[in-house]
């Protein structure tokens, strides 16, 4: 069976590793003797021994291959025009580097988009193009009738209305659609998509073997896509940070979860500044981590004694590692995974943010630390016992 999963990011985004990981684990115990194609970003760079064959997404041919303003011009015109011409049944003639992208999703036998929230948007017309850019790979995948599914997914936040339309619109001809957390899924149904609520495919991720020799240490993420409010907001986070620190005796281990400069996205430079000003405060720091290897960062996580994540994704993988968190949440998908967990109490808004408030947090952590780690263990194993044979047998019956 020939699976084509045609939205893979890219190397540079822990989160989405995670979820790849977890997506091809549960192809491979579902289906064994499936050959999967992925079509990522910058396939030049991507590594995944997991696959058959990487290639070129779509969007990443059209846009990042070759980012001269007339070159992308011209490639997200060909795009449409032959979006157009097999959606009408009419010949194009040209065999290019496009047309070969397309007849692989025509070649598949099962289309799955990787989960992840990508279906979103915040001001701007750069904002609109990407969510366009994004969906026109759903576009695609629902001109060829074979079974098409979406891994678990957040929807929104949209800068418009009509923006989360447009997404939805596309997602009605999916035979199948997962969310990843509650009021995704209650936007989706409100839009007239039929998803059903499930873990985020980053819960697959096998737990890794406890440091036992771990001491007092406790990993942090950070972001930068707060605009004006993230000086104010890094303030806060390092007075908190630093009483805590101090107070209980513990170093703080930097990762780093997207490192996509490329892309105009990175974690590097915040997580850079707060550190800075933590050892400005006598906080003892550890080097910061930015690998690429999914599985040498859980091996990190487990040395970890607890975690203050910002990412959604370092809060997942802190979870399958049974690792104790504070979560920051910057979306509403933070928000929804730590109430599946039962943990949220510890998960607060970015707007909510304050020395004070960000202090009890903590402590009320390391107070709270054993009871945390059995509903992290009591989630995992039901995700182990419900939601992995759930995905399972979604996949063998449309492969059948």
């Amino acid at each position: 069976m020939q699976i084509l999963i045609p939205n893979a990011t890219g190397f540079n985004n822990m989160g989405d590793e995670a979820i790849m990981f977890g997506l091809l684990k549960l192809i491979r115990d579902a289906l064994p003797s499936s050959n999967v194609t992925i079509q990522t970003y910058d396939p030049d760079l991507y590594n995944n021994p997991e696959a058959a064959k990487i290639s070129y997404a779509i969007y990443g041919w059209t846009v990042f291959e070759n980012k001269n303003f007339f070159i992308r011009f011209f490639r997200i015109s060909q795009l449409f025009i032959l979006y157009w011409s097999i959606k009408l049944r009419l010949p194009f003639f040209r065999k290019n580097k496009l047309a070969s992208i397309v007849d692989e999703y025509r070649k598949a036998d099962m289309i799955i988009f990787a989960g992840g929230g990508y279906l979103r948007t915040r001001a701007g017309l750069t904002q609109l193009l990407n969510l366009i850019m994004q969906l026109s790979m759903f576009w695609f995948a629902n001109l060829f009738d074979k079974p098409r599914i979406v891994a678990p997914i957040s929807f929104g936040p949209f800068h418009s209305k009509w923006h989360g339309k447009l997404a939805a619109r596309a997602l009605k001809k999916m035979n199948i659609v997962f969310a990843r957390e509650e009021k995704s899924g209650q936007y989706m149904n409100e839009e007239g998509v039929n998803a059903e609520v499930v873990p985020d495919m980053a819960f697959f991720l096998p737990e890794a073997q406890p440091d036992l020799n771990k001491g007092k240490i406790l990993g942090i993420t950070m972001i930068e896509l707060l605009g004006r409010r993230q000086a104010i907001f890094e303030k806060n986070y390092i007075v908190a940070l630093g009483k805590f620190a101090i107070t209980h005796g513990y170093k703080i281990q930097p990762l780093i979860h997207v490192d996509a400069a490329k892309y105009g996205i990175s974690d590097v430079p915040a997580t850079q500044r707060i550190i800075k000003s933590l050892e400005d405060l006598g906080v003892e720091t550890l080097p910061i981590i930015n690998t690429r290897s999914i599985k040498e960062l859980m091996s990190h996580y487990s040395k970890l004694d607890i975690f203050l994540g910002m990412r959604m994704h370092s809060d997942i993988i802190a979870a399958t590692q049974l690792i104790p968190f504070v979560a920051i949440a910057y979306e509403h998908k933070t928000e929804g995974v730590c109430k599946a967990l039962g943990l949220s109490d510890f998960c607060i808004g970015v707007d909510e943010v304050d020395t004070e408030t960000l202090l009890k947090l903590l402590n009320n952590l390391v107070k709270d630390k054993a009871q945390i780690k059995e509903k992290l263990l009591s989630f995992q194993k039901t995700v182990d016992s419900v939601w992995k044979p759930k995905f399972s047998e979604v996949l063998k019956s449309y492969a059948n």
